[in-house]
């Protein structure tokens, strides 16, 4: 595998590599980097696809690769213990699914009668997904610079239903309608919340004063984060997540909105504050707006407390 990349500053001085692509306000975008070099163990690997097709082969031959499979890069009982279910999740799929659970490192399922094991890869503008169904001797992997999942289901799903002799399914239009229909979902939310705070910004009711949240505040795992008025402005600063950078604008109660600088993020948040005896911020909680906004922000994990 010598087209494989494992840390951000390699990743970076390479120009031959893709382009995150995310829609913000209709329009296609680059995203650029999203992530620090801490961030390298969970995002930080770049592979071809011909480096990736070595990688699904070792996979499928329990660990064993070279031109007479004379070498060994993992054991058959580490590669056993990998699909073995840890974690027992919802059955569900397409695919008459009667079992789903997680092994290490590894989606585990039914499909339509064969052993599945799968899992997907995501940062911001770049999704991708790797499908192993061994007593098929079979392995789908999709990349793509372009961040729905409904691509990468959709171009998975067709080349199983292939193997499958499935026919009359078309999976494009299906993840398609599901997209749209969660981009509608998504659009009403924050078309109501964006209605809400027109209205706060008009009322001419009492608002809290700024000083009342800026400080700096710190989560266990997150970090710290400073919240300062700038022109006029509220604006929030993540010490470690660079990108989570924007402007708090209230919402109610006591509840802001914070706008990502970077529209393509697509992780607009709330920011509810408690209040200690005085009025004064001691702390916040943080929530998405969207409901499609991607889980691995783990907003509904955070609490932060005033330190400064």
């Amino acid at each position: 595998m010598d087209r494989s990349l494992l840390s951000l500053p390699a990743i970076t001085a390479d120009n031959n590599r893709i382009d995150g692509h995310a829609p913000v306000n209709g329009k296609l975008e680059i995203t650029g980097n999203t992530f620090t070099q801490l961030a390298t163990p969970a995002g930080g690997i770049y592979a071809s696809i011909n480096d990736m097709a070595t990688w699904v082969q070792a996979q499928l031959n329990k660990g064993k690769y070279g031109e007479k499979l004379q070498d060994s890069l993992f054991s058959k009982k580490m590669h056993r213990e990998m699909w073995t279910p840890q974690t027992l999740l919802r059955s569900r799929g397409p695919y008459n699914t009667h079992f789903s659970a997680y092994g290490l490192g590894w989606f585990l399922s039914d499909v339509n009668g064969y052993f599945q094991v799968i899992h997907t890869g995501g940062l911001l503008g770049i999704v991708s997904q790797v499908t192993l169904i061994p007593e098929l001797e079979l392995g789908i992997i999709v990349l793509t610079n372009q961040q729905s999942g409904a691509a990468f289901n959709a171009i998975t799903n067709s080349i199983k239903d292939g193997y499958f002799n499935i026919q009359g399914e078309d999976r494009i239009q299906q993840y398609n309608e599901r997209r749209l229909a969660g981009e509608r979902a998504e659009d009403s939310i924050t078309a109501k919340v964006e209605a809400d705070i027109e209205k706060q910004l008009k009322s001419k009711d009492a608002k809290p004063k700024p000083e009342t949240v800026t400080g700096t505040y710190k989560d266990p795992w997150f970090g710290k984060v400073t919240i300062n008025e700038q022109n006029g402005k509220l604006r929030f600063k993540a010490e470690k997540s660079l990108d989570l950078i924007g402007t708090l604008t209230f919402y109610k109660g006591t509840t802001y909105v914070v706008r990502w600088d970077d529209a393509s993020l697509k992780a607009d948040a709330f920011v509810n504050f408690g209040l200690n005896t005085e009025g004064n911020a001691k702390g916040f909680t943080m929530s998405a707006i969207s409901p499609l906004t991607d889980f691995s922000y783990d907003y509904q994990d955070l609490d932060f407390v005033r330190v400064e």
